[in-house]
């Protein structure tokens, strides 16, 4: 028979190290709890989630945000629903973390990286979040925009202008720089971020950002460039 599948510190389930697509840092139990709380506090207040809000949580993986947030949030304060590709993940958070107000939903869309068996391909068929309209108060895409096609971006943003309430907030990670020779590039060469497999790393040029936002009826914010992971960039984003 196999071993547990988690890991318990500080009184919080955990996924394995092996399973933790974070950088290697993140495999010390401490930081990833601990990171885990400071994230999920900065982005409640940093997008002012009000008492009782819904977040949406595309790319959730292990949980590491819903893990945040059921240490630091009072109980019954937050709805949430994470989604991810990876039916793994989806299953472990299911297992582990779910309860009335914590729920995780496997979509089946085809990715390079992370789901190149799946079934969905956003280019040529419909696909909507098992979400209503306008009933998200936050959505939280961390490294996801970062490892897909543009197309597939394209779809996305039009379910997060569908999905997201007219006072709520986007919230997602981008790599972005200024006055590029190709307003979007996939892996590209010379950059900074070594590359690694297909689909590491999807670049914007900024004005082509700011125009492929603005086509899905929405705005950029606020933008805080290079601050997050491998030097992607901030992005809070909403209603046009």
């Amino acid at each position: 028979m196999g071993g547990a599948d988690y890991v318990v510190h500080a009184g919080a389930k955990l996924p394995l190290e092996i399973r933790r697509f974070c950088g290697p840092e993140f495999r010390d139990n401490e930081h990833y709890l601990r990171t885990a709380e400071a994230e999920a506090e900065r982005i409640v207040k940093r997008c002012a989630l009000p008492h009782g809000g819904t977040v949406l949580d595309v790319g959730c993986g292990q949980g590491r945000l819903a893990i945040g947030l059921l240490r630091t949030a009072p109980r019954g304060s937050i709805s949430y629903l994470g989604v991810d590709v990876d039916r793994s993940s989806v299953s472990w958070c299911a297992k582990h973390l779910a309860n009335k107000s914590f729920r995780f939903a496997h979509v089946d869309v085809e990715n390079a990286r992370y789901n190149p068996t799946g079934q969905l391909q956003l280019e040529v068929s419909p696909f909507r979040f098992d979400v209503p309209d306008r009933s998200v108060d936050l959505i939280y895409a961390y490294s996801v925009f970062s490892h897909m096609e543009l197309k597939q971006i394209e779809v996305y943003l039009a379910e997060f202008k569908r999905v997201l309430k007219q006072s709520g907030t986007i919230f997602l990670t981008t790599f972005i720089e200024d006055g590029l020779d190709q307003p979007f590039e996939v892996n590209p060469r010379g950059y900074a971020v070594p590359i690694s497999g297909p689909l590491h790393v999807v670049r914007f040029d900024r004005r082509f950002w700011a125009k492929t936002v603005a086509n899905a009826g929405l705005r950029i914010r606020e933008l805080e460039h290079g601050v997050e992971a491998n030097g992607q960039s901030g992005n809070y984003l909403s209603h046009a």
